[in-house]
């Protein structure tokens, strides 16, 4: 343990300094957000010397707030898509022996991950052209990227719980199939499933490069609110537009964070 001491101070040191290198923006960003806009140097838009931080956010609420409602929706119907389609999908990666066909597939299922966001939502065009500007194939965009975080957390859920011996060994004592998925498989999977959830909500709700292509007037996320803040508006603005998109990210990241961090039932 004394050996290992140097290292883990030296690992924590280069975690503190690489949060304070990508958190101090986003402070700084949110600070602006309730100050007074004379304060900050800007003048654009008619903003009063004395307004305060509570008009920027009521303009953007006001402007944008169909935005924000279509990203909350479409977070929640992705989101859904991607566990409904995961949990199975990942349980069965992660009770089946690791072979080739098996690692091919997840790898498979991530590929999207590794693609340009343009490129993704070029080929659903491509393919699906005819429901170009529905709902429906903006969903399917964000399920793309949804699908691989469900499939992994509950891929590895399921290894680490050492969930396909259970299994078997509840068939040989002559449990049915519904005790088996009661009384084992649910608890087991039920924190992956949380977990995935809420990292499915982060991803959709602060997707922007499918969705950019993808997305519609009538259909525009926050998002691509936020990057028009940032093209056609002033900076305090901007920063509320920031705070409010944070608010929503910030809380599904810690979730799925606090619950990632639990010990699975059956480990």
């Amino acid at each position: 343990m004394k050996r290992r001491r140097p290292l883990i101070i030296f690992g924590a040191v280069v975690a503190l300094l690489l949060a304070t290198f990508l958190l101090v923006p986003l402070v700084v960003v949110v600070v602006s957000a309730f100050s007074p806009s004379a304060a900050l140097g800007v003048s654009s838009e008619q903003w009063a010397a004395g307004a305060g931080a509570g008009r920027a956010f009521r303009y953007v609420l006001a402007t944008y707030g169909a935005h924000l409602r279509t990203s909350a929706l479409l977070a929640l119907l992705s989101a859904s898509a991607a566990l409904a389609l995961g949990l199975p999908a990942g349980l069965s990666l992660g009770v089946a022996p690791r072979t080739r066909t098996a690692g091919a597939l997840e790898i498979l299922l991530t590929l999207p991950l590794a693609m340009p966001g343009l490129t993704v939502a070029l080929a659903l065009l491509t393919a699906y052209g005819a429901y170009a500007g529905d709902l429906g194939l903006l969903v399917l965009g964000h399920v793309l990227y949804t699908l691989p975080f469900t499939v992994r957390t509950v891929a590895a859920a399921a290894r680490m719980s050492a969930i396909a011996s259970a299994l078997e060994a509840a068939r040989t004592l002559g449990a049915t199939r519904v005790q088996r998925a009661r009384y084992l498989l649910l608890p087991s999977l039920r924190r992956a499933a949380q977990t995935s959830l809420l990292l499915a909500l982060a991803v959709s709700f602060g997707e922007f490069n499918v969705t950019f292509l993808l997305a519609t007037p009538a259909h525009g996320t926050f998002p691509t609110a936020l990057y028009l803040t940032y093209t056609t508006n002033s900076f305090p603005v901007a920063a509320a537009a920031t705070t409010i998109f944070l608010a929503g990210l910030v809380p599904l990241l810690a979730g799925a964070l606090w619950l990632g961090g639990e010990p699975q039932q059956g480990a």
